[in-house]
This record gives C-alpha cells, structure tokens and sequence, in this order.
C-alpha cells in the first residue's frame, strides 16, 4: 500500500488507529512507556515543493548575491508560498498530541526568516515545542537527544545514521515505523 493509502483508511474508518503503534508510547498497564523526542526537518519534509518554485529559488538565489536585501525580500515571499505537506502536518499534529517532543531544526539562517518561518508555521497548523535556526542536524541530534529524525535529503540521512545509527529516515519510513510499530 502507499502512503496516501494509509490514510484514506484513517479518514474512512474516522479513527486514527495510524499511531496506535508508534513504538515509544504504546500503553502497558494502562500508562505510558516512554516520550519520543522527534525531530523534522523543514525544507523537503514540511513543504510540498512544486518543481517551478525549485526554479525559483534559483533565480532568488543569484538575484540574492547582486542584491542582497531584495534576495531577502523574495525569498521571504517564496517560503510564504511554498504549500505545506499535509502526511507531515498530520504526523506531526498526533505526535504532538500522544505528548512526545517535537523539534523542528532548519538551515534558515537570517533573522527575518525565522519570523517568516514562525509565522508560516503557525498560518499551517504545525505544533512544535522547539525550532532551532542554522542548525546542524548531526549536532542538533546529539543536543536535543533526538530519538527520530525526519529529513528528506539522503546525503543527511546518510550522514546521520554513520554517528547516529537508525535515528534518521524521511518521512515515509517514519509513517511505516509508525504504522508497524517496529
């Protein structure tokens, strides 16, 4: 089955039976084992990107090293625009509500973009108890004690599980280990 799949059945049975199985809150004798602290990233897993705003970005990218408060100014414009991922928003949305940690961690790095993120992030719908700006996910991983990262960049993903074994995946394999409850 795919992903959407999954979910048209939760939207069906109008149960959400999908994080019944997550591994690290599962009840035994009525109370609850341990909280996950789950990190996610936001470019690539939180926002559904249409292939002309990849385009765009490139265009933003050179306009930014000419003019560099302009590149900002379109920038912040674009990241407005950029749709979000509903599969994401969804798990994100129950995670929080089971009472695990989430911790979102982007490589935005200017101020007025963190304000445009934030407020991005509260227009979207998509709880979280720590953002952390310019950050380095490795580092951030062993910081904040991640137990679950979510990223959508298999170089990083790589990268992670070298240091950190099994804790980085993207957001399907997320959504499995959720689904399965391995």
């Amino acid at each position: 089955m795919t992903l959407s799949k999954y979910f048209a059945k939760v939207r069906d049975n109008k149960i959400l039976w999908v994080f019944k199985y997550i591994n690290c809150s599962f009840k035994k004798g009525g109370r609850l084992i341990k909280k996950c602290r789950y990190g996610f990233d936001i470019d690539g897993v939180l926002t559904s990107r249409w292939p002309i705003l990849f385009k765009l970005e490139k265009l933003i990218a050179r306009t930014t090293n000419k003019f560099p408060y302009f590149g900002k100014f379109l920038f912040a414009i674009l990241l407005r625009l950029l749709p979000v991922n509903r599969v994401a928003r969804k798990v994100i949305r129950e995670l929080y509500k089971k009472g695990h940690r989430i911790i979102l961690v982007t490589s935005r790095q200017d101020s007025y973009l963190s304000w445009v993120t934030r407020r991005w992030l509260s227009r979207a719908g998509v709880p979280y108890h720590i953002i952390v700006f310019n950050g380095d996910k490795k580092e951030m991983i062993g910081k904040y004690e991640i137990d679950y990262f979510c990223d959508s960049d298999p170089e990083i993903i790589a990268n992670i599980n070298k240091h950190y074994p099994g804790k980085a995946m993207n957001l399907r394999e997320i959504v499995r280990k959720v689904l399965i409850g391995l």
